[in-house]
């Protein structure tokens, strides 16, 4: 699944540091505080309505300055239950704020409902939620859950932003004249390394169709269509999706949010590698991902909240959990035969992720 994991958010470098040549350490804040049901359940109900003012449009319009009355005649909405709603999530969140009290009520978007919000809602609400109302069925069978992860606000999710500025700073130092992009997304990558130099070609490839149409859409209209394609493809069956030729012009390869898929029941990690190494030899990879923390092993912080749910919805969606450490990474890298030249970490909105460059 392309772009299945995390993001960095919108761009935005993280408190970075150097793996070197050791393991990564775990550093823990202080535990988090356990909500109460009443808590839970708050969260529930404000998430839920937040979710569908999102994808109705309603905070797009509340955005635009458009009042509640104007709102809810456009969609036939009843204007005394969308104002109800509107009040109650402007009192228990960050995203609504209410502007004017009495009969002409206002709301307006705060502070909080940013590009990244919207990020999280279409994620882990809209493209993961469907596996959280599907419990039993994946209790008694996990590998449904990738079948029921909603692949249309997944890739809504990744729609906008931009590649860690990390990521396309180790590209450019590369100077690779033709990148493949495994697990491309809307392309955010390949379209900011192209528009940067004009004779790089790349190709991006990911497994999501409604990605694969973000991408295009994003290269025809930065006029990137010569130097860039886009394709449907599978990251463990790369040679439908590439030529002969097209391999043999590849120079690097970067895979974002690709390997975090591969730990679920049958641990395609390995074969990912193989197919690597076996189309690559010798080619570099930029491998960047996320250490995950749900587990026994680890006391948990209230710093690293997004990561233990986000752990959740890998579980859910049949992804399983990828290592939690530098060390992990390596015994793969080990017995895969393949080479780590650098390792690099950072922390950003709860997720500790990091970049890996690998000699296959």
């Amino acid at each position: 699944m392309g772009r299945s994991g995390f993001s960095v958010p919108d761009g935005r470098p993280g408190a970075d540091e150097q793996e070197g040549v050791g393991p990564a350490r775990n550093r823990v804040a202080s535990v988090t505080q356990r909500p109460d049901l009443i808590d839970a359940i708050e969260g529930f109900y404000v998430t839920l309505i937040l979710d569908q003012l999102h994808r109705t449009g309603v905070l797009r319009a509340l955005g635009e300055g458009r009042g509640v009355g104007a709102i809810a005649r456009k969609r036939g909405f009843d204007q005394a239950v969308l104002t109800g709603l509107l009040d109650y999530v402007s009192l228990r969140s960050n995203i609504i704020r209410s502007t004017a009290r009495g009969k002409n009520r206002r709301f307006a978007l705060a502070g909080k409902a940013d590009g990244f919000s919207m990020h999280l809602l279409d994620q882990y609400v809209g493209a993961f939620g469907p596996c959280l109302l599907s419990l039993p069925q994946i209790l008694k069978n996990p590998a449904a859950g990738q079948d029921l992860v909603d692949r249309v606000r997944h890739a809504a999710a990744f729609a906008d932003g931009g590649p860690a500025p990390e990521l396309v700073g180790f590209l450019e130092a590369l100077r690779l004249d033709f990148v493949l992009d495994i697990g491309c997304g809307g392309g955010q990558l390949l379209t900011t390394l192209a528009q940067r130099r004009p004779a790089l070609c790349g190709i991006g490839i990911d497994a999501n169709p409604s990605m694969i149409a973000v991408a295009r859409k994003r290269a025809l209209h930065l006029r990137l269509g010569r130097q860039l394609k886009f394709r449907y493809g599978d990251a463990e069956n790369l040679t439908r999706a590439i030529t002969r030729r097209e391999r043999e012009r590849i120079q690097g390869i970067c895979a974002v949010s690709v390997a975090n898929a591969l730990f679920g029941s049958d641990g395609r990690i390995d074969g990912f590698f193989s197919a690597l190494k076996a189309l690559f030899p010798g080619r570099i990879l930029l491998l960047g991902d996320y250490y995950s923390r749900l587990g026994p092993a680890l006391r948990q912080s209230a710093n690293f909240k997004r990561t233990l749910f986000h752990d959740t919805a890998q579980l859910l969606s049949s992804q399983g959990l990828p290592p939690r450490d530098l060390k992990a990474w390596r015994r793969i890298y080990s017995r895969n035969a393949v080479k780590l030249l650098h390792a690099y970490k950072a922390t950003n909105e709860g997720v500790c992720w990091f970049i890996h460059m690998i000699e296959l």
